[in-house]
């Protein structure tokens, strides 16, 4: 059976409703825990070194191959970056020290969030399985979300005109919806524990998440305020309309105030021609009304 096929039955059972879309690639997201205490002895602090020395064997072994293989999640004949600067530069990015002297070394990639660690501090397992597995689980949403905004705004921003309506109420949904996003979902912390707010900040740093979130709100607003000016331009038209209308039937409105419904001839019925001069005033002073204002 396909992946997806799986995938769709899990989502009919919980929501027949739903529809699964495909927002970020299909790259999977490695979360582990690799316990080797002879590879943590190689960066740790080892009994009767100078700190000089650790600093010396932690650098070797940051840019060996193994660290890089099992950060990035490349097991290739060949590392898939060739330039020795760049190199280096993503791995101090994304490897955490806090605790590399007791033999625990951290690191956060795109797609990847990993441990490398000694014997002993079997904890740690329990953090991975749970608090850093349901962090990565909500970058991952955060990033989606994102992605996804980012569509329905491109989306969204290239309905003609002729469907203004639907334009309005799209972006303000959109907004509706970025609103939510922020308040439930994109957190600035997430923990109170130093390592915890430092792991997340990788995280988020890795994603490029407040980068986008940036361009995100940016690129919402301005969506938003170029309806909003359409918007109030249309009732502005509308109101122009309305106040020429008005103003154009003031003095035909007078006109019949002061002289009433009777003909202006006297106190004739009014019918026949009479009242066909009654209106051809109106008429006129309408037209005459139009003209002036058309002037002016």
């Amino acid at each position: 059976m396909e992946t997806g096929c799986i995938y769709c039955r899990l989502i009919e059972d919980l929501c027949p409703e739903m529809e699964a879309i495909s927002v970020i690639d299909d790259r999977m997201f490695v979360n582990c825990c690799y316990v080797n205490q002879k590879l943590a002895d190689q960066y740790r602090s080892l009994e009767g070194e100078t700190e000089a020395e650790g600093m010396n064997r932690l650098q070797q072994f940051i840019r060996g191959d193994f660290w890089y293989k099992y950060l990035f999640v490349d097991n290739g004949s060949w590392d898939t970056c060739q330039h020795t600067g760049m190199k280096t530069t993503l791995l101090e990015q994304a490897t955490y020290y806090r605790w590399q002297r007791y033999g625990s070394l951290y690191g956060v990639s795109h797609y990847s969030f990993v441990l490398l660690k000694g014997e002993g501090e079997d904890y740690l397992h329990t953090h991975m399985r749970t608090i850093y597995s349901r962090m990565v689980e909500l970058a991952l949403v955060q990033r989606a979300s994102m992605l996804r905004f980012l569509s329905e705004v491109t989306r969204v921003s290239n309905l003609c005109e002729d469907k203004q309506e639907e334009l309005t109420e799209k972006i303000s949904s959109i907004y509706k919806e970025y609103i939510r996003f922020i308040n439930q979902v994109y957190f600035r912390e997430v923990t109170a524990q130093d390592q915890g707010i430092e792991l997340y900040n990788l995280l988020l740093q890795q994603f490029n998440s407040e980068k986008q979130i940036e361009y995100l709100e940016s690129e919402i607003r301005d969506l938003y305020q170029y309806v909003s000016i359409v918007e109030e331009h249309k009732q502005t038209r509308r109101m122009e309309r309305f106040t020429w209308l008005a103003t154009i039937f003031v003095p035909a409105s007078l006109f019949t105030g002061i002289l009433g419904m009777n003909s202006i001839f006297g106190e004739y019925e009014l019918k026949g021609w009479h009242l066909l001069c009654h209106l051809a005033g109106l008429v006129a002073i309408i037209w005459a009304t139009y003209k002036l204002l058309n002037y002016f």
